[in-house]
């Protein structure tokens, strides 16, 4: 019997969040609210690229733990970057770093206070602040050979943010077939 292609399930997210500052953080929580619903419907492998507008100068290779329901107003959004987030996914570049101790210490030299990467520059021209507000995040079924932001180029090129790319392997597609 002759069988046609095997489906596989390979989700890839592009997703911006939402500007607390403007619009409104009730507004932004809403738009996490709505990527957490979208990432239950899936079946399958992700890939998420994204910017997230998340301030995030932390250097430490795990996330923080989640914080408690109703500690702040940004409460989604922390628990969306948490130890124990509401979807399957990971950090890239955090698994990456894990992989390339050599590289975290050079982040570390160069960057003692943060961020690990510089993907924005937020503040005024007066107080430049380099932050990582983009991500690649994967399901279980990948583990990443590479990672790079490119924020120079990509603000020679004219955009405001970097671009990341992840070089990734695949150890197995989820999903219907």
């Amino acid at each position: 019997m002759i069988r046609g292609p095997r489906r596989i399930g390979l989700n890839a997210v592009s997703w911006h969040a939402p500007n607390a500052t403007g619009q409104s953080v009730k507004f932004k929580m809403a738009g996490y609210a709505g990527i957490i619903a979208h990432f239950e419907r899936l079946k399958g492998s992700v890939i998420l690229g994204f910017d997230s507008n998340h301030w995030n100068l932390d250097t430490a290779l795990a996330p923080n733990p989640p914080p408690e329901p109703g500690s702040s107003d940004w409460y989604l959004e922390n628990l969306f970057f948490s130890a124990s987030p509401p979807h399957a996914l990971r950090d890239a570049f955090l698994d990456y770093l894990v992989d390339n101790p050599a590289e975290h210490a050079r982040i570390l030299e160069e960057r003692p206070e943060g961020p690990l990467a510089v993907t924005y520059v937020r503040g005024s021209k007066a107080r430049p602040q380099p932050d990582r507000f983009d991500y690649v995040f994967i399901s279980e079924h990948f583990s990443v050979e590479r990672v790079a932001h490119n924020y120079e180029a990509s603000v020679e090129a004219g955009s405001d943010h970097a671009t990341v790319q992840a070089d990734l392997r695949v150890h197995s597609i989820g999903g219907p077939t």
